[in-house]
């Protein structure tokens, strides 16, 4: 029985798990993503989005991944001209550095099941400025990742 996609998907959830800086991972089918009121931020987002038809010796999985945290709005009055009255600028350097660490985790290591990101199809990091859900920053991208087939 092939399990292939179980794998990649755990392997994905383990990688982001084993980052101090995640604190909640969301396996959903859907684009609701902050609906828990237990969510602690930053949050990854796993969502699957295609998986083409398998070849012979290897399979194929496409991820949608957002890592996203929740905006702070200071309503205290500030004499600076540059307007920092929200913590836009953190969370963008967090997601940022959470998003680029996964992505070179894989690209530079080896895993058990010999799976791989493939580089060609990694998508440009999509800045996600204040999304309506509960006020989120935070960046989006997609990758496919590949592994070998099971014996049948």
């Amino acid at each position: 029985m092939a399990n292939q996609f179980s794998k990649v998907t755990t392997f994905i959830i383990g990688l982001f798990d084993e980052m101090p800086l995640v604190n909640t991972i969301s396996l959903r089918d859907d684009d609701v993503i902050d609906v828990e009121k237990e969510n602690i931020y930053p949050l990854v987002s796993i969502r699957a989005i295609s998986s083409p038809a398998p070849t012979q010796n290897l399979r194929e999985f496409s991820y949608s991944i957002e890592v996203l945290n929740q905006r702070d709005d200071s309503k205290t009055a500030t004499t600076s001209k540059l307007l920092t009255d929200t913590n836009y600028i953190d969370n963008m350097n967090v997601c940022d550095c959470i998003a680029n660490n996964f992505v070179m985790e894989i690209l530079k290591t080896h895993n058990d099941f010999n799976i791989n990101i493939i580089e060609e199809t990694i998508s440009e990091f999509t800045p996600i400025q204040k999304d309506e859900r509960n006020s989120l920053d935070g960046i989006k991208f997609e990758a496919t990742f590949l592994i070998n087939q099971n014996a049948v």
